[in-house]
């Protein structure tokens, strides 16, 4: 009876985290430099990582570094750092990504609006998108390791297998 409960809840996972590939909508926006960016023009190069992140998040301050690490060896993947502080704290913000010397496209989402396409409920949080426009990998909060997950779930995309 066990085994049999424990393979329909196998199942259901298995098939909840299918029904999680959510394919996302073109979004443009502007980055701290004042640079028009759009998802579609990003994906034709290659997949995006997003990381939802604010200068006032202490786990961000330690993934930034991590995930700047990734955006080097992987030149062929978009790194991006969403920061959810306020439009007002812009110099703030620039501030940071000078002293975490990070060479990730940043935007400050004062609205918003990329974390409410994203149903980003708490910071830091990370997704991988594919060259489909396909969420393959989400995944909330840091610590130091994640960005072995990440990068494990990146090779696969850029392998073709998810």
């Amino acid at each position: 009876m066990k085994k049999t409960i424990f393979i329909v809840a196998l199942l259901v996972l298995s098939m909840s985290l299918f029904a999680q590939t959510k394919k996302i909508q073109n979004m443009t926006f502007e980055d701290i430099n004042g640079k028009k960016i759009s998802t579609d023009k990003l994906l034709a190069k290659g997949p995006i990582v997003l990381d939802f992140w604010a200068t006032f998040c202490a786990p961000c301050m330690k993934s930034l570094p991590a995930y700047n690490q990734l955006a080097d060896k992987y030149p062929n993947v978009t790194f991006i750092a969403v920061s959810s502080d306020s439009p007002r704290a812009k110099d703030k913000v620039i501030k940071t990504v000078k002293s975490l010397k990070l060479n990730m496209t940043t935007v400050i989402d004062g609205n918003r609006s990329i974390q409410k396409a994203f149903n980003v409920k708490e910071i830091p949080e990370t997704y991988l998108i594919n060259q489909k426009g396909e969420i393959v990998f989400h995944h909330n909060g840091y610590v130091p390791g994640d960005e072995n997950k990440l990068a494990t779930e990146i090779d696969k995309v850029l392998k073709g297998t998810k």
